[in-house]
């Protein structure tokens, strides 16, 4: 049985591993989200946290992983057989070898750069409340994306806000809103969603 995860909303903590931008998972459906990210179906049914980055990002301190049809951040579809899995190339990795170190350097540089420290593109990272299981294998457990959407691996710790709480009923709980977010939802109350976390 995988780890329960507990955040409080509103406190500030270190993190790593993957990140996408706002726009792309803001508002969705938990089963949809959980096929956009990569996540086996009911990982998100107990919840999950929003984290929102809060500071600047450096060139050496991520990876390029891609979309996250790229499973883990590497080519070709994930695999239980650990050969196979180990034999898949990542993303990173090909932009080394097609642009060297400084190039990717550069073009890391470029990106941080980019990367807004508010608004729609900010980087998010999504906590679910059921933790990583180690008994479960690769394939099973981090299935690529039929769809896909920006993804990076951050190699060291940032400090994130814990901006959010979405519960099982996808009840969407923050210091400054408490509301159901699915299919009847009304414009005014996603805009509301939207406003938030693209402030906060």
């Amino acid at each position: 049985m995988s780890a329960k995860r507990n955040f409080n909303v509103g406190d500030t903590v270190s993190a790593y591993g993957c990140v996408t931008r706002l726009i792309d998972i803001i508002n969705r459906d938990p089963t949809h989200l959980e096929e956009l990210i990569g996540f086996h179906r009911g990982r998100l049914s107990r919840g999950y946290y929003l984290l929102l980055l809060k500071e600047p990002l450096a060139a050496n301190e991520f990876e390029f992983f891609g979309y996250t049809y790229f499973s883990g951040g590497k080519f070709g579809l994930p695999s239980n057989d650990e050969a196979k899995e180990a034999a898949r190339q990542s993303v990173h990795d090909s932009l080394l070898k097609q642009m060297g170190n400084m190039g990717v350097y550069n073009l890391a540089q470029k990106v941080a750069a980019d990367i807004p420290a508010t608004g729609q593109n900010r980087l998010v990272k999504i906590i679910p409340v059921i933790g990583h299981d180690d008994k479960m294998k690769t394939a099973d457990q981090y299935p690529a994306s039929p769809h896909g959407i920006a993804q990076f691996r951050l190699i060291v710790e940032k400090r994130f806000l814990v901006s959010a709480f979405v519960g099982p009923d996808r009840r969407f709980q923050s210091g400054a809103l408490d509301l159901i977010i699915n299919e009847d939802t009304g414009y005014e109350s996603r805009r509301a969603v939207f406003q938030y976390l693209s402030r906060a």
